[in-house]
C-alpha cells in the first residue's frame, strides 16, 4: 500500500460522506481509508458499517469519546501506507488528481518530508509558502501547512509518526515543527482542497489556543530562524485575543494585515 488516508469523525455523518465521496474520486487508486468514530452519538457509525462491509474503508469505533489526537493515533497504528495523507471530516478534495501529484512529487523528491497544497474556503483561494526556507521563515509564527492538504511519510527514523496527545490544539503544527528536523518542507501551488471554515469561534477557545502555541513555538525554537521575532509575536497575539472581541472591527482589521505580512 503506498499511501494510507486518514479520517477522525464525530458526529457529522452528512458532511463526512461528502468527505469520503471526494476520496473515491481520486484518479490514484493505491490507498487504503482508515475513519476512526470517535464514538458518534447519531448515525455515523451505522452509515461507516455499509462501508466496511463492502471493504472500501477500515472501521475503528472508539468505545468512549477520545478526541481528536488520540482518535488520530489510532489511525496511524493501522496505517500500512508509505504515507500519511490527512483530510478532517467537514473538508473536501476538488482536485481528482490530488494524490497522484503529491505521491509522484514525495517519491521524486526523497528529502521532502511534508508536502502540502494549497486550498479554497468560502472566500477565496489561499497560498502558503511554498519552498522550504520560506515556509521555515513563518513555521514559528504560523502553521503554513492546511491539515487536509497533506501527505507525510509514515515512518521517521524508523519510528511511526504520532500527533502529541498532551495538546489540545495544534496536533497538526506541532507534528510538522518535529518533521522539519529531518527533511524539507514544499508547498504544492495546485489548490486541491475545499476547507470548511468555522465562524463561530469564541474568544474563549482563541485565548486557550495561542496560550498553547506560544509553548509550541518554544519547544521548538532553536530548530528554526526567527524564534525571538516569534515568541514576541505569539506572546502579542495572546493578548490580542485577550483584549479584543472575536470578529470585531480591530480583530478584522488585523486578519487583513496579517494576511498581507504572511502573504496567505
Amino acid at each position: 500500500m503506498k499511501v494510507s488516508v486518514i479520517i477522525s469523525t464525530y458526529n457529522r455523518r452528512l458532511l463526512l460522506e461528502k468527505a469520503l465521496q471526494s476520496v473515491f474520486q481520486q484518479k490514484f487508486h493505491d490507498f487504503e481509508i482508515i475513519v476512526v468514530d470517535d464514538c458518534s452519538t447519531d448515525e455515523t457509525f451505522d452509515f461507516l458499517s455499509q462501508y466496511k462491509a463492502k471493504d472500501t474503508i477500515t472501521l475503528i469505533r472508539n468505545e468512549h469519546n477520545l478526541g481528536l489526537q488520540k482518535s488520530l493515533n489510532k489511525g496511524l497504528e493501522y496505517a500500512t501506507g508509505e504515507f500519511i495523507a490527512r483530510i478532517d471530516d467537514d473538508d473536501l478534495w476538488i482536485d481528482e488528481e490530488k494524490l497522484k501529484k503529491q505521491y509522484d512529487y514525495l517519491t521524486k523528491n526523497p528529502k521532502v518530508i511534508l508536502l502540502g497544497t494549497a486550498f479554497k474556503t468560502d472566500e477565496g483561494h489561499i497560498y502558503n509558502p511554498q519552498n522550504d526556507v520560506d515556509i521555515r521563515n513563518q513555521i514559528l509564527f504560523r502553521c503554513p501547512f492546511q491539515h487536509s492538504t497533506v501527505m507525510f511519510k509514515r515512518i521517521i527514523d524508523n519510528q511511526a509518526l504520532r500527533y502529541n496527545e498532551n495538546l489540545n490544539y495544534a496536533e497538526d503544527w506541532e507534528l510538522w515543527l518535529k518533521l522539519g528536523k529531518y527533511g524539507t518542507f514544499v508547498n504544492l501551488s495546485d489548490v486541491t482542497t475545499y476547507i470548511k471554515t468555522e465562524d463561530n469561534l469564541s474568544k474563549e477557545y482563541f485565548v486557550k489556543q495561542h496560550k498553547q502555541n506560544l509553548r509550541i513555538i518554544q519547544a521548538y525554537a532553536s530548530n528554526y530562524p526567527r524564534s525571538t521575532r516569534a515568541n514576541l509575536y505569539q506572546r502579542f497575539v495572546f493578548v490580542f485575543f485577550k483584549l479584543f472581541p472575536v470578529n470585531g472591527r480591530i480583530h478584522n482589521f488585523f486578519k487583513l494585515l496579517f494576511r498581507q505580512v504572511f502573504k496567505t
